[in-house]
């Protein structure tokens, strides 16, 4: 009557027998998703989507310029077009400035107070963090072979 299976004909929309290793029978259950990952169970059929960020679409735009670094939609992870900045052979560049621009400006951390020591300074060996004190208009650069931050004072 329950042709092998163990289980009664009543099923509901979305309903699979799964294996089961203990005792080598059978259990009825469903696929079950979490966000972003939605199944919707429907008479003899089961739909498995996805929704959200990190559709995994990297292409980037028709108009992209050699080593310009893409910039991404934060509503849908996709590609939008170029960000005016550059990367080759480790070196990294932006668009060339003048007095009177508003956006080009390259933007470094700033706050009131002596830096704390980054922790990533043996991990990201080579590179060199900055700091800008508001308080007393120090500029920070870290030198990771003392390893420690100098400071210069803007007037």
């Amino acid at each position: 009557i329950n042709g092998g299976t163990g289980q009664s004909n009543v099923f509901t929309n979305g309903d699979l027998l799964i294996g089961n290793g203990t005792g080598g029978t059978l259990n009825r259950n469903k696929i079950v998703g979490t966000a972003p990952i939605t199944v919707t169970n429907g008479a003899g059929t089961i739909t498995i989507g996805a929704t959200g960020i990190g559709s995994g679409n990297v292409v980037g735009p028709a108009s992209a310029t050699q080593y310009e670094l893409a910039r991404f939609s934060s509503a849908t992870g996709l590609a939008i077009d170029g960000s005016s900045w550059n990367a080759n052979g480790g070196d990294l560049w932006g668009v060339a400035g003048y007095n009177t621009m508003t956006y080009g400006y390259v933007w470094i951390p700033s706050g009131t107070g002596t830096p704390s020591t980054p922790a990533q300074y043996t991990a990201l060996s080579g590179r060199a963090p900055m700091y800008f004190d508001r308080s007393t208009n120090q500029l920070f650069i870290f030198n990771e072979s003392v390893p420690g931050w100098k400071s210069v004072t803007l007037t």
